[in-house]
């Protein structure tokens, strides 16, 4: 019995809030949620913390990738999105990986889209209905991370969209895996997407973390 209330003590922090597990649809609950609660509710640890972001070490939660990270981007003190981004780069199995995730979680996407650099260096753009011809597409083309500009795919999960995917980033010259939550609202408003965001927040994950 003594054992039991331990365990229950363990996973709620110094003010009550109970700290959650690691699952997409988890993550959509702190949305909207101020700095302080996230603080305490969100998973992993926390490993940089300023008036702009807050962003969590996850460790090994995701099978089969390695260390992650969590990032939440605060607008007013709350949370208006959150990105889930693996600690290693150039690696499309964690991309295929986080789409698969997100598929089991939330189910099939709105529109799954690809677009990469030929053996002319011309950039190619293509659609897909299922998440399986896309990724059958990239091996049956033997396209490499080399290759690669953007994988995405869009999901809606009640008020929250989830883009999952990755896509190369000129800044760090690397292919980036990552998933993104935020309000549905948030993304018919803007016509930002991980992209433009990413500049965000991905100087400061590679840097501190090392």
């Amino acid at each position: 019995m003594i054992i039991m209330i331990l365990l229950v003590l363990s996973c709620k922090k110094d003010d009550g809030i109970e700290q959650i597990q690691f699952t997409l649809k988890n993550m959509t609950t702190l949305i909207e949620e101020s700095s302080d609660y996230i603080l305490s509710a969100s998973p992993g640890t926390v490993y940089i913390n300023t008036d702009d972001y807050i962003y969590f070490s996850l460790g090994e939660e995701i099978q089969g990738i390695g260390a992650s990270y969590l990032y939440y981007h605060l607008n007013d003190d709350l949370c208006d999105y959150i990105i889930v981004l693996p600690y290693n780069v150039d690696l499309l199995n964690d991309t295929e990986i986080l789409m698969q995730l997100t598929e089991d979680e939330v189910g099939v996407a709105e529109i799954y889209y690809l677009s990469y650099y030929d053996d002319s260096s011309v950039l190619q753009e293509e659609e897909f209905d299922s998440l399986a011809e896309l990724w059958s597409f990239v091996e049956t083309e033997g396209l490499t991370v080399d290759d690669m500009d953007k994988i995405e795919a869009l999901y809606y999960y009640g008020d929250y969209y989830l883009i999952a995917g990755g896509m190369y980033y000129s800044e760090t010259d690397h292919f980036e895996s990552m998933i993104e939550i935020g309000m549905s609202d948030l993304l018919k408003k803007s016509k930002s997407t991980t992209q433009h965001r990413h500049a965000d927040f991905t100087d400061v994950i590679h840097q501190q973390a090392k």
